[in-house]
């Protein structure tokens, strides 16, 4: 599972290629469901369940 509290990207500028980065998150993202606390975790399954999917915001 990829880390979501940072991305880059390669672009180019002056004829260089220069890697951007954005943190987006002031917190830390845990890496898995099971890095979650129990309860949390189990909110999550219970709306992925009914809706087959996760939304980005819950």
């Amino acid at each position: 599972m990829h880390r979501l509290s940072h991305f880059s990207e390669i672009i180019k500028f002056n004829n260089k290629e220069v890697v951007m980065s954005a943190t987006i998150s002031r917190f830390n993202m845990p890496e898995t469901l099971d890095d979650l606390p129990e309860d949390i975790r189990s909110a999550i399954l219970a709306v992925q369940e009914k809706a087959g999917f996760v939304p980005n915001v819950f």
